[in-house]
């Protein structure tokens, strides 16, 4: 937006289109229903942290609110054994419906465990607790939505370890406007270099698909990757991540960035066709190497 100012210059107001808080950021519960996600009423009746966040997103005019937190199904307390619990994202936007996207590649070890013996005893005996039923998986791979400035954009939504799994995210892509949410918690790395390698994992994504990247992590690196994998803003050239003045991630902060979204948004060949490229690269190797094994022994005998 544009304003004049006093002595008749003209100064640039920026606002913000997108906000992103990181997985299972709040402790409270989503419950799944026909309608969307509502707010699900646990055992003691209140869900105060959801209900200002919410009073405090539609108060905001157009903004999106994209944010992880943990859904349930098929009614009654979310500590019920019997009902589904999920890690999910959720996109509010006033004057929309509430979305949500239930992850669906879960993480061995801490969000399922197979019903192997060894594997269950091998939970056990690290942690001294039983590993219980797990989080239940996602089935739905369409893409949410947003508006910005009137605009439709689709968000391809990524929960912690799915922006490395490249067979996941490619399901969400479709033709037009979209960019690429990630919400993640690298917690249970410490301060060590595994949520880096993690973050330059999910740059291959945005290379891939040709899509950006908004991502915001919990003890992690939070940052905004362009369609063409880099940090650096490409208009402004200042690099797009949240460091402190020491170049550590390890720090709590905030970051104002801006994230260009092509508006055509062409399907890349890797969206369409997967991992068979790779698969018949593959083959083709193989088949060349066993011929070249026999075309040698024949010459050998020939001889």
């Amino acid at each position: 937006l544009e304003e004049e100012t006093k002595d008749g210059g003209v100064a640039e107001i920026r606002g913000v289109d997108l906000v992103v808080w990181p997985e299972v950021c709040l402790e409270d519960f989503l419950e799944l229903s026909e309608e969307g996600p509502v707010i699900g009423t646990m055992e003691n009746g209140k869900q105060p942290r959801m209900e200002w966040v919410m009073e405090w997103v539609r108060e905001q005019g157009n903004l999106a609110f994209v944010f992880g937190i943990n859904e349930f199904m098929r009614g009654g307390s979310p500590m019920d054994p019997e009902v589904d619990v999920f890690n999910s994202m959720v996109v509010e936007q006033k004057g929309e419906r509430r979305q949500s996207y239930q992850k669906s590649h879960l993480v061995i070890l801490g969000e399922t465990i197979p019903n192997v013996p060894f594997l269950r005893a091998l939970y056990r005996n690290t942690t001294g607790v039983e590993f219980g039923d797990g989080l239940a998986s996602g089935t739905r791979f369409e893409p949410l939505k947003m508006r910005v400035r009137e605009e439709e954009v689709g968000v391809i939504p990524s929960i912690c370890f799915e922006d490395t799994v490249q067979r996941v995210t490619r399901r969400f892509v479709r033709k037009g406007p979209q960019v690429m949410v990630n919400v993640t918690n690298d917690g249970w790395f410490g301060e060590t270099e595994g949520a880096a390698q993690h973050f330059q994992n999910a740059i291959f994504r945005a290379i891939e698909l040709r899509r950006p990247i908004v991502r915001c992590a919990n003890r992690g690196v939070t940052g905004v990757v362009s369609a063409g994998g880099s940090l650096v803003d490409p208009l402004t050239k200042v690099r797009r991540e949240l460091v402190d003045e020491n170049g550590s991630h390890f720090h709590r902060g905030y970051l104002l960035a801006d994230a260009y979204v092509p508006k055509d948004g062409w399907v890349t060949i890797y969206a369409r066709v997967g991992d068979w490229f790779a698969v018949l690269g593959l083959g083709v190797g193989v088949v060349w190497w066993i011929g070249s094994c026999f075309w040698k022994r024949a010459e050998k005998f020939g001889k």
